[in-house]
């Protein structure tokens, strides 16, 4: 290949390198659309929860089998952790989303626990009944740390969580179902009253 040709070629290449790019106002259009938009919200904790479905139907069949599988334990937990954790951030996005939909700022107005604390904050967008409370607060160990570290910042804080790492597949699932259908409703609600 002789140099004309690469040139021609590297041409090209930038163009199509341009193509893809979008420019600092079409970027910040897109992320202010985006921050406010609570179907984009809705969409994504939907995609979690379908992930974390997934990763259910994998715990429960690694419930099934025999205990002296090797392994056995880490993919309990890998299961588990990633469960509660990923439903933790969809409970997150809708949360944020009914906060968005009522004129709050997704950011600045939910910053508690790095932006994580689902459980400290959900009060200032709705009710919820203390079965709730509890499945956020134990969601909420996975989303700061739980589901990805092995450890907290001090002793006193994992010892204080330590309650907090627990799952019930018989009662949580269907809270889980019900307090994401709740929590949709009321968004398209402030939605529809904005």
């Amino acid at each position: 290949m002789n140099g004309t040709n690469r040139g021609a070629d590297d041409g090209k290449q930038h163009e199509a390198e341009d193509e893809g790019r979008i420019t600092m106002m079409e970027s910040r259009d897109m992320f202010d659309l985006l921050q406010t938009d609570t179907n984009a919200w809705v969409e994504q904790a939907d995609e979690l929860f379908l992930s974390a479905k997934l990763v259910e139907s994998k715990f429960k069949d690694v419930q099934r089998m025999p205990a002296l599988v090797s392994n056995f334990r880490q993919q309990q937990l890998a299961f588990f952790n990633s469960f509660m954790m990923v439903t933790a951030f969809a409970f997150e996005n809708l949360i944020k989303g009914l906060g968005v939909a009522k004129g709050m700022h997704w950011k600045n107005d939910f910053g508690e626990e790095g932006g994580h604390g689902i459980a400290n904050y959900v009060h200032k967008v709705t009710s919820v009944s203390a079965e709730e409370k509890d499945l956020l607060t134990r969601l909420q160990v996975f989303s700061i740390w739980a589901g990805r570290y092995p450890m907290l910042t001090s002793p006193e804080k994992y010892r204080a969580d330590a309650p907090r790492r627990r799952f019930s597949f018989s009662k949580d699932v269907d809270l889980i179902e019900a307090l994401s259908s709740r929590l949709k409703s009321e968004i398209r609600s402030a939605r529809s009253v904005k």
